[in-house]
């Protein structure tokens, strides 16, 4: 079972839908502020946007439209990114405390043979990496940091410190098809798996594991095809952004909660 304190943080399940769109900050953290003939340049155009050279001469700024376009683009890249993903996670967390019950879980065919072959698939990774992979099945470990939050499928300790991590997904034909065909690395993961990268990234950050060992599994296959191995290890300045923009959906989680209790459709019920 789903540790209940995953509500109050951006799960790695969350994850990839938080990064969306992620290559805006990579673009912004090379950019400096550009050299203008007129210092009051920057605040004019921060308080009223991509303007024309007219519109700033009238102000009393003195830029060329070179000036004013390079200066605009630095003040966005100055902005706090919030994108729909973002939202929608945080609107998510938000409307925990207001739900009294959840309904049972939906369990496809798909979520079943994964349920029923992680045990399996774990067992297999331990032998494959001659490791031994603890927290695995009903004894999963719930990690966390001020924003984040991951549950391995599995751990493996050096004493007393988390020291890599196992993931399985234990997929269809089609999908295990293709991680056969195009992921040969965790660069390749980014790009055809998003979810699973970005999973990977949070149980990095949230447990200080230097890698995960990360695998999909597919008994319908014959055995040399069966499985596709991708060790996964940590980005900083992808896990810098992650942790940036988790705590950002945090900071709207109230703002969210307040807009719900105040919307005036919402129904009361009659004492």
């Amino acid at each position: 079972m789903l540790d209940e304190r995953r509500k109050n943080y951006v799960t790695a399940s969350q994850a990839h839908r938080v990064m969306a769109g992620f290559r805006v900050e990579l673009d912004n953290a090379g950019m400096v502020m550009p050299e203008v003939s007129d210092t009051d340049l920057m605040a004019f155009v921060a308080n009223h946007g991509k303007c024309k050279v007219g519109d700033a001469k009238t102000a009393g700024i003195s830029a060329t439209g070179a000036e004013i376009a390079e200066m605009y683009k630095y003040v966005k890249s100055l902005e706090t990114v919030i994108t729909e993903g973002m939202t929608t996670v945080a609107r998510e967390i938000a409307i925990s405390e207001f739900i009294k019950e959840r309904p049972e879980n939906f369990s496809s065919d798909a979520m079943e043979m994964g349920n029923e072959l992680e045990g399996d698939a774990v067992d297999i990774m331990s032998r494959r990496i001659d490791k031994k992979i603890d927290n695995t099945g009903d004894n999963q470990a719930f990690f966390h940091t001020d924003s984040l939050s991951a549950t391995p499928d599995g751990v493996i300790y050096n004493g007393f410190d988390v020291d890599e991590l196992a993931e399985v997904k234990c997929l269809q034909i089609a999908s295990h098809s293709k991680f056969l065909h195009l992921v040969k690395n965790q660069d390749d993961l980014l790009e055809h798996a998003p979810e699973y990268f970005w999973q990977c990234m949070t149980q990095l950050d949230v447990t200080g594991a230097n890698m995960v060992h990360f695998q999909t599994y597919c008994p319908y296959f014959q055995d040399d095809y069966n499985l596709v191995y991708v060790p996964v290890y940590p980005n900083r300045e992808y896990i810098d952004i992650l942790k940036s923009r988790a705590e950002t959906v945090l900071k709207l989680v109230p703002e969210i909660r307040a807009e719900i209790i105040s919307n005036p459709a919402r129904m009361f019920n009659e004492v």
